[in-house]
């Protein structure tokens, strides 16, 4: 597979690789399916189109997101 490396926003790079896996998205589950892959030895290209990583996509870093919490289940 021929992969185009972003070095950075302004320089392009481009090679042949051969990777096992391409993970489209770099959130939190891409993140760790990444992580867990290459631990695994398994060689892994993570897919990102913005900043990496995002820490503003959870939820936590966004003051205006409210977690509101209800009971379900009652005993």
């Amino acid at each position: 597979m021929t992969v185009e490396v972003l070095a950075d926003r302004n320089a392009r790079a481009r090679r042949d690789e051969e990777v096992d896996v391409v993970i489209v998205g770099a959130g939190p589950s891409g993140s760790v399916a990444a992580l867990h892959l290459a631990r695994a030895g398994i060689s892994v290209v993570v897919l990102e189109q913005g900043e990496w990583p995002d820490y503003a996509a959870y939820t936590g870093a966004r003051p205006e997101h409210e977690l509101v919490s209800t009971k379900l289940w009652h005993p």
